[in-house]
């Protein structure tokens, strides 16, 4: 029992002098941006790396609740933070294995491909939608032209019989 204790203030003193020689903030740093849309990829065709990274977010999600609940101190805070790194090391290491496998490149490549296909194909088409939508509103503004313009006409119209009429009205009366 002796020997655990023991051990148990060794691991901890080896960790307090791991958080004063790397800090919080270079870990923080250590993202997926570089990696981003190669891991998504990965992600669409690796369903552990699927499982691991779904996993890892929320780990994320928790510990950002936990901070903002307990403090970034708080002993519950330290384990979520450890899940956290847990999950983001096995995330990390997948995808080590998955860039180390040939066969897996390959698909990956190709999906790649498909994907960048993909999002052009959908720039396209939303061009085509704004180009449509533009088409259709200048339609719609000439539409509504031709309708003003013809029911102006059919005011003068409807105003020229009126005078037709008037005039016949004064010229009946001034005969009678």
């Amino acid at each position: 029992m002796e020997h655990t204790a023991s051990l148990q203030s060794i691991m901890n003193r080896m960790v307090g002098r791991l958080e004063q020689i790397v800090p919080d903030a270079v870990y923080a740093d250590a993202g997926f941006d570089a990696d981003w849309p190669l891991i998504q990829i990965y992600i669409r065709l690796d369903p552990l790396l699927a499982d691991l990274f779904k996993q890892y977010q929320d780990a994320q999600k928790q510990l950002d609740k936990l901070e903002k609940a307990r403090g970034p101190d708080d002993p519950l805070t330290d384990v979520t933070r450890d899940m956290t790194d847990s999950a983001r090391a096995a995330v990390i290491t997948r995808y080590i294995e998955l860039q180390a496998d040939e066969e897996f490149q390959g698909s990956a490549t190709a999906t790649a491909q498909k994907v960048k296909m993909m999002d052009m194909h959908a720039l396209e088409q939303n061009d085509m939608v704004r180009r449509k939508s533009k088409d259709e509103n200048i339609y719609s503004g000439l539409a509504f032209m031709i309708w003003a313009a013809m029911i102006m006409e059919q005011k003068r119209q409807v105003e020229s019989l009126r005078e037709a009429f008037g005039r016949s009205l004064k010229l009946a009366q001034s005969v009678a």
